[in-house]
């Protein structure tokens, strides 16, 4: 082991002030090294120029500063000022800030160039610089350094609030002895130098000095004094005028604030004081009187709030329960869609009411919401009952109505049901359906007035001849041979003098519709001179010929869906053939399916043109979505209740092409779907939370109880004294407001 080394008294010394000196390099250096990465500090270099510019104090938008330049060379020099980047003497940091120059009286650009032993005045004007305190960028004149242009900005937003506790909607707890956390934010979007203070009855409590970012919260601790407290703070809290002084430091304007008074803020901190110095009570008595004034309680809460809750429970269950059978009741003649949306909103009334807890304190809300959806489902369980009936009272008297009058109530009927097809329906929406209802209804009953169908066939027929005479005779021709009882009707003039009789309205009304048909389908043949087209269209005229020559609404119907078929050149056989090469598939609306929402199915054609065919009436699909339920369309809505793993399947039978006697064919579309879990509703949170709040609020009005209760045990004996007490807890006021009272929060309510 090597032998200590002495030092002498003198060496000492020596060592140690060479350490200092070496702590005082370290110290000097250290400033500058975040400077160097911004706007470097310099002495002019301008080759014999100099500056000396004027403090600009900033405003609002910024300010201006007097930058004098002399020109100490032996000859001229070339004026070229620039500014380099604005350095805070805050942060240490490189800030926003732009600097202009211009003549001194701001009347146009500076001198171009500086004569020898001459100087000249330039205004500096700064904007974009809104850093709080002091702030430099080096002077460049040619891209060398002359001097330094500072700018400082005394007054700022200090926009700070407390967050958290101590704020308007979280007091803060302030304990004798303990530190006071405060946690304050910086709303603005600037850094500032701080040393706020706690501010009570004339004292402050200052605490050290920091730097906070712009929207920056920083945690604050504050030594509390004994003369906040009293001899009440050890029984109740009580609740100071406390606030929090937001000071700028001065350092951070360097030495240009040395006499200026600064700006500062106050924060209200929302603030209890409070001893803690509780006593026990005798164990044994309160909790006899505890126990006995909770059953008091709980009699009380069975009596005014679980019967009466249960009672209206059972009543809005009747109420679904009655909708629920109007709703089966509704035939397929109503659109799937709305039928699929009267289940799903009975279901999310039931699950919501289901939801209440029959211990809840505040179910109100939870009935207010039934109510208005009970209300809003019986409009729409109403008006589509209404379209059933008008549905299958057309249905009956269609074969026997004019089909100008039959279309003008599938029109409306038609435009009713699309109103509804809409996942939440305004009264809006209700009242417009109404009105196309109304005015289908009202269709159907101008059936017995035929001086109104006379003059409407009338008008029509006009129309007809004036729409005939635009067509060469030629292209008539086929049509004329082939249906000459139809085309009769183009011999007949029909006016006052000569009406539809009664008993023709029904024939001369369709003979003008089959007309107009047959006309369409004229008009599609000579707008192309595509001879495959021109060939599919020719083998259908044999078809549309047979459906003109029958007269029925049906078949005027299928007419009408032929020749759209025939203009829109897709036929039941594309679709057909696209879906035996499974040129389709199943899509799903929503990219996430949840219990209790409505999705939307469809089955797509890779050609877009086929998703809106004509021709697809022609075929049907079949849905099963794996849950015991199907459906019939091309386009269905159905939801799910439970999360699980489904397979929906599309059944397509291909009967359009099956031969007579042949085989039957289909083809099946099939797509995986997972139901996820409903996102989380804290519904369980909430119960928890209520049910954490009810337990205090009767823990703490039994308390309050517990006083008075004692002396009845004091003064009876004991049953007699049990059995007041017991009626103490069952009657008092303290706790029936504790059922009924409002928590002012909004019911939570099953996730949809």
């Amino acid at each position: 082991m090597k032998p200590a080394v002495v030092l002498s008294t003198c060496e000492k010394d020596r060592l140690l002030i060479f350490k200092r000196r070496r702590r005082f390099h370290v110290l000097l250096l250290l400033p500058l090294v975040p400077i160097f990465t911004g706007a470097q500090e310099c002495s002019p270099s301008g080759a014999g120029l100099s500056a000396k510019t004027s403090l600009a104090i900033l405003q609002t938008a910024g300010g201006s500063s007097i930058v004098h330049v002399e020109n100490s060379q032996s000859g001229d020099v070339s004026l070229n000022l620039t500014a380099g980047p604005f350095v805070s003497q805050t942060t240490v940091s490189i800030v926003a800030g732009a600097v202009a120059f211009t003549a001194a009286d701001g009347s146009g650009a500076p001198p171009k160039s500086l004569p020898r032993g001459a100087s000249v005045d330039v205004l500096a004007t700064i904007t974009n610089e809104s850093a709080v305190g002091l702030s430099k960028a080096n002077l460049f004149n040619a891209g060398k350094c002359i001097g330094q242009v500072k700018a400082v900005r005394y007054d700022a937003p200090f926009n700070f609030t407390v967050e958290g506790e101590g704020s308007a909607n979280s007091p803060l707890r302030i304990e004798e002895g303990l530190d006071v956390p405060i946690n304050l934010k910086n709303n603005d979007d600037l850094t500032y130098r701080i040393t706020p203070s706690l501010y009570l009855d004339g004292e402050e409590t200052a605490a050290d000095s920091f730097t906070v970012g712009p929207n920056t919260p920083v945690l604050v601790r504050f030594k509390t004094s004994s003369k906040w407290f009293d001899w009440g703070t050890w029984f109740r809290p009580k609740t100071p005028a406390l606030r929090v002084v937001v000071r700028p430091t001065r350092s951070a304007f360097g030495d240009v604030a040395a006499d200026r008074a600064l700006t500062s803020r106050f924060v209200t901190v929302n603030a209890q004081l409070a001893s803690l110095s509780t006593t026990r009570t005798e164990w044994v008595s309160s909790a006899v009187v505890f126990v006995v004034l909770l059953l008091g309680g709980l009699a009380s809460l069975a009596t005014n709030s679980l019967l009466p809750n249960v009672l209206k429970k059972l009543s809005y269950k009747r109420k679904l329960r009655a909708l629920a059978d109007a709703t089966s009741g509704i035939s397929i003649r109503v659109d799937s869609r709305l039928r699929v949306l009267l289940r799903l909103e009975r279901n999310r009334l039931l699950k919501l009411l289901t939801s209440s807890s029959l211990f809840s304190t505040d179910p109100a809300d939870v009935f207010q919401q039934v109510d208005t959806g009970l209300t809003a489902l019986g409009k729409r369980v109403t008006i589509a009952q209404r379209l059933d009936e008008l549905r299958n009272q057309f249905d009956v008297g269609s074969s026997s109505c004019p089909p100008s009058v039959s279309d003008t109530v599938d029109g409306f009927l038609q435009q009713a049901a699309d109103q509804l097809r809409s996942i939440s329906v305004t009264d809006k929406i209700i009242d417009s359906a109404n009105l196309a209802l109304d005015s289908a209804e009202q269709m159907l009953n101008t059936l017995a007035k035929t001086d109104v169908l006379t003059k409407d066939i009338a008008v029509r027929h006009a129309q007809l001849l004036a729409r005939v005479a635009t067509f060469p005779n030629d292209a008539l021709t086929p049509f004329r041979d082939a249906l000459r009882g139809i085309f009769q009707v183009l011999g007949t003039n029909y006016d006052d003098a000569h009406p539809v009789l009664p008993g023709n309205l029904m024939q001369v009304d369709d003979s003008i519709s089959r007309v107009n048909v047959a006309l369409d389908s004229i008009y599609v043949y000579a707008t192309t001179i595509d001879p495959d087209i021109q060939g599919r269209l020719t083998t259908r005229n044999k078809q549309l010929l047979q459906l003109l020559g029958t007269r029925d609404w049906r078949t005027l119907r299928s007419a009408r869906d032929l020749v759209e078929q025939m203009r829109q050149n897709i036929y039941p056989e594309d679709l057909i053939e696209a879906l035996r090469a499974e040129k389709a598939s199943i899509t799903i609306d929503q990219q996430v399916a949840r219990p209790y929402s409505p999705l939307e199915l469809c089955i797509c054609f890779d050609v877009y043109l086929y998703n809106h065919a004509k021709a697809l009436e022609q075929l049907q699909c079949v849905w099963n979505f794996d849950d015991g339920l199907t459906e019939k369309g091309w386009s269905v809505c159905h939801f799910y209740q439970e999360p699980a793993e489904k397979t929906i399947i599309a059944d397509i039978p291909l009967s359009i092409a099956a031969t007579p006697g042949g085989k039957s064919e289909s083809v099946k579309f099939t797509h995986r779907l997972t139901v996820r879990q409903a996102g989380s509703s804290f519904a369980k949170q909430y119960w928890l939370a209520g049910g954490l709040r009810f337990a205090i609020a009767l823990f703490l009005a039994l308390v309050g109880l517990v006083g008075g209760a004692r002396d009845q045990l004091v003064k009876l004996d004991v049953l007699p004294a049990l059995i007041a007490v017991f009626l103490l807890g069952f009657g008092a006021d303290t706790i029936k407001n504790v059922f009924t009272q409002k928590n002012g929060q909004p019911s939570a309510s099953p996730s949809k």
